[in-house]
């Protein structure tokens, strides 16, 4: 099944993150690839520990330790980020996990950073080992929306950002 999380509002991580955590409690293999966050987060510094306890657990992440105008993004960027998927598609035909969960291929797609033959595959490596596959972030295609199971929008209504408050460790982060 392939979930999707878009929307323009505050969560589709976090219901990513949620979600690997529930199937980590019921004993089943995680694998999770975080794109265009290459700084530290509360979820990688959780993901390391668990991973360390002997949780079936992997994550990595690519992408520059600072926010990017994702309109022009540096060719080094848009490089990693690909090696990283394609490295993850060996690592995940590996370990076979039941949970997939890729953070922010929407952004990824949108822009240009990752092709939609990128994203295919991944839905045809899921399908074939029988894995839930979880792509968040903004601007999701249609592409992948109309291939989807289940497709949830957060929509932002109201954002403290928008009176000027920074992200937050332990909230946004």
């Amino acid at each position: 099944m392939l979930h999707v999380y878009t929307g323009d509002g505050k969560g589709k991580t976090t219901a990513a993150i949620g979600l690997a955590i529930r199937a980590l409690g019921w004993g089943k293999k995680v694998f999770v690839i975080q794109l265009l966050k290459g700084w530290e987060t509360g979820e990688k510094r959780l993901f390391e520990h668990l991973a360390s306890q002997g949780y079936p657990l992997k994550h990595i992440c690519s992408g520059p330790e600072k926010f990017i105008d994702l309109r022009s993004p540096p060719s080094e960027v848009i490089k990693e980020v690909n090696r990283v998927l394609d490295d993850a598609f060996l690592e995940i035909e590996k370990m076979k996990p039941d949970l997939i969960i890729v953070d922010e291929i929407n952004v990824a797609l949108a822009y240009g950073i990752v092709s939609l033959e990128k994203a295919y595959r991944l839905m045809v490596l899921a399908n074939r080992i029988d894995a839930e596959l979880v792509f968040t972030g903004r601007k999701a295609p249609k592409e992948i929306i109309e291939k989807a199971d289940l497709v949830t929008e957060m929509r932002k209504i109201k954002h403290y950002f928008d009176r000027g408050v920074l992200a937050r460790k332990g909230i946004e982060y």
